[in-house]
């Protein structure tokens, strides 16, 4: 069990949702899987608790193994919380979005980059600015690369000022880039 553990010595750095991601493609691979559709995510979540269960009913020490990930996350957590960051900005305050569509939750992929093709059906062509500017710039320069396969050969301005990948966003995503 130690191997585990020692395969990943970053793992105490990540986000839970990345610790999540990197757990799953792990699992996929070990049971040959390849890469699970986001809405066959939650049967194996349920497989894989029963055949913890299972296994940890009766294999003390899987069952430490699973105390001891456990636990970890939990203080990672804690001391995240606790200790002030000066990267992090205050994310600005915007009015509450009001849903006017719906999308296609099987097309939705939790662990892939940000849709702005979704946010569009969802919250529709005015609000869609607004929606979209409350991500971070890492998490709209990965709903450009969205928009670049939907709109081969064109980029944003500039990939490193969040206005610039805003406006790209935002302009090919409505259709008012298709004309230029």
């Amino acid at each position: 069990m130690s191997a585990v553990l020692d395969a990943t010595p970053t793992t105490h750095s990540m986000t839970d949702q990345e610790r999540s991601v990197l757990a799953t493609r792990r699992l996929c691979e070990a049971l040959g899987l390849g890469v699970v559709k986001p809405n066959e995510l939650r049967r194996l979540t349920i497989a894989l608790a029963e055949a913890a269960a299972d296994e940890a009913g009766h294999n003390s020490d899987f069952a430490k193994h699973i105390r001891v990930l456990y636990e970890r996350s939990a203080s990672v957590k804690k001391s995240k919380v606790t200790e002030p960051s000066t990267r992090r900005k205050k994310m600005p305050e915007h009015p509450n979005l009001t849903p006017v569509g719906t999308f296609d939750e099987s097309k939705f992929n939790p662990y892939g980059p940000l849709d702005p093709y979704i946010l569009l059906q969802l919250y529709g062509i005015e609000q869609l600015p607004l929606a979209l500017d409350g991500y971070s710039l890492t998490a709209l320069k990965g709903a450009v690369s969205l928009v670049e396969q939907r709109n081969p050969g064109t980029k944003p301005k500039n990939c490193s000022k969040k206005d610039a990948v805003l406006e790209y966003i935002v302009q090919y995503v409505t259709g008012q880039g298709s004309e230029q």
